[in-house]
């Protein structure tokens, strides 16, 4: 049973922070507004922006629901 590279079963778990490493590689590309184009800088720069503020309104709902729910 030969897996061929672009086999999406065929990811190699067994290296040592690869799973995390390629995660945080495509977080880091996401906020980073890798998807956009370059050439257009106030795009690449209102897009950080917005994903910066959803993820600081992600952060601060999840504290407020913990608080409120006693979590801690």
């Amino acid at each position: 049973m030969d897996r061929k590279p672009h086999d999406p079963r065929a990811s190699n778990h067994d290296d040592p922070g690869g799973f995390l490493s390629s995660n945080l590689a495509r977080a880091g590309d996401h906020f980073g507004a890798k998807d956009t184009d370059p050439k257009d800088a106030t795009e690449v720069w209102a897009t950080r922006i917005g994903r910066s503020l959803s993820l600081i309104a992600f952060v601060g709902l999840a504290w407020y629901f913990g608080h409120q729910l006693k979590w801690w």
